[in-house]
């Protein structure tokens, strides 16, 4: 029986060593090269955007993204938008920024750590996440894009916006998770 214990022990802890870090112990590249620690963000909600400057629903969304981040920034709460990977280079990504006037910070992840935390897989896919480091919201901007190409005429459903509200509400945030549609982060 002290053999199982033990043994359960050693998995545990291979379990807790092996499991991926919180977005809060991950480090970022600013456009100017420099390096930003997202623990500094520790006492703030933040909203990830992942984003890629090829991607035609990023580009289409640009708009949108800051009507959001406009109503939305606070002191608390914080819209970052992330590069992921080394695809593009920097003057690339500022060019993105400039032709569809993005107005949040937009931060590199050349490893790509903060996609494998966030298990973020698309853009434009958001991440509402509280200080804690848990995922409050995951998925789509809004109800817009049905795929590549197909967009609705009229948005019917805001889940970011709504996931923002229900937060400063202190209501549960529902639906939690939807369903990105746009490129595949590589």
């Amino acid at each position: 029986m002290r053999h199982f214990w033990m043994l359960a022990l050693m998995f545990v802890l291979l379990a807790v060593s092996c499991s991926k870090p919180r977005w809060t112990e991950i480090t970022l590249v600013q456009l100017d090269e420099s390096s930003f620690e997202l623990g500094e963000l520790s006492d703030k909600k933040v909203v990830f955007v992942f984003l890629s400057p090829e991607c035609p629903l990023c580009q289409s969304y640009a708009l949108r993204i800051n009507e959001l981040a406009g109503e939305w920034t606070s002191d608390s709460l914080l819209f970052v938008g992330v590069v992921a990977g080394n695809y593009y280079p920097v003057s690339e990504i500022r060019q993105y920024i400039r032709k569809y006037e993005l107005e949040l910070p937009v931060m590199l992840d050349p490893e790509m750590s903060l996609v494998r935390a966030l298990n973020a897989s698309i853009t434009p896919e958001v991440f509402l996440c509280g200080p804690d480091g848990n995922i409050l919201y995951q998925g789509a901007i809004d109800d817009w894009a049905i795929s590549l190409g197909q967009k609705k005429l009229q948005v019917e459903q805001e889940y970011l916006h709504d996931a923002i509200s229900s937060m400063h509400r202190g209501e549960s945030i529902e639906p939690d998770k939807t369903q990105a549609v746009g490129c595949f982060i590589e």
